[in-house]
């Protein structure tokens, strides 16, 4: 997965080819790729049972007989023990690497009373949207230390007629500047709760129900790897050396000592 793409300035000005004009091209930098395989270290644990969810709340969330998804996430470890859910940065050892974000904003979604998805990763000065997809009305209530907080309803386009009564209509958006975790919460249904890891690291991503993840683009050079897990805390990989036109591949465990597993994540 290559969240961010390494670039090298063009030189000259670019022009539109409709125009006929010509373009200054470089050629990329070739790059490299690290694949994570991060799992479970001793006896795998009991999983984690489904939420309870109370059907007043849950009306309207799905189609008619269609049940709201009730797995609990906060900790997911796979029959051969790799862990889902777990949040990997590339930080260089030294010097800076030039990046650009992926074209945004970066989504959070409610989406059958669910939000989606559970882990969102985003680079510090992106843009974050908060959107409703769903044909009820949801609150968007984030709980962090560094960026600023807010807790308001937003509206489905077809909520109310089409007017936004005391909310907001489909979506908002924030830019978020400082890296830390961000919890998200709804005050309406407890069983709904997701984090957004807002990070300076010019690589990321986020490990697979197996415990899989392939940082690609990654540009030569040494690297130091990182993970953090909601339940599990957070700790050093190791360092990374990528070399061009290369994989490097990087198998870990993580030592079990989870703190209380809760429904609701609150930092």
């Amino acid at each position: 997965m290559r969240l961010l793409t390494a670039l090298i300035a063009v030189g000259g000005a670019a022009a539109s080819t409709l125009a006929c004009q010509q373009t200054a091209l470089v050629p990329e930098v070739e790059t490299g790729t690290v694949a994570f395989n991060i799992s479970w270290r001793g006896e795998l644990p009991t999983p984690l049972g489904p939420f309870i969810i109370d059907a007043k709340f849950a009306s309207g969330c799905c189609p008619d007989g269609e049940p709201i998804d009730a797995t609990n996430r906060s900790l997911r470890v796979g029959p051969d023990g790799g862990i889902a859910d777990t949040v990997i940065t590339l930080t260089p050892e030294a010097g800076d690497v030039e990046v650009v974000a992926e074209d945004g904003p970066y989504v959070m979604e409610a989406r059958r009373c669910r939000f989606e998805p559970h882990i969102l990763v985003v680079p510090a000065g992106g843009t974050i949207r908060y959107l409703n997809s769903d044909p009820v009305c949801h609150n968007f209530h984030t709980v962090s230390r560094l960026n600023a907080t807010f807790n308001n309803t937003v509206h489905h386009q077809d909520c109310s007629n089409g007017q936004a009564r005391g909310g907001l209509m489909g979506f908002m958006e924030m830019e978020v500047a400082k890296a830390e975790v961000i919890s998200l919460v709804t005050d309406l249904r407890p069983w709904m709760a997701a984090n957004i890891f807002i990070t300076k690291a010019p690589f990321f991503g986020v490990t697979d129900a197996g415990g899989g993840l392939r940082i690609e683009g990654v540009q030569p050079g040494a690297y130091r790897a990182r993970w953090w897990h909601e339940t599990l805390g957070k700790g050093e990989l190791g360092q990374v050396e990528v070399v061009a036109g290369g994989v490097v591949r990087l198998e870990r465990s993580i030592e079990p000592v989870p703190r209380k597993t809760r429904g609701r994540s609150r930092r």
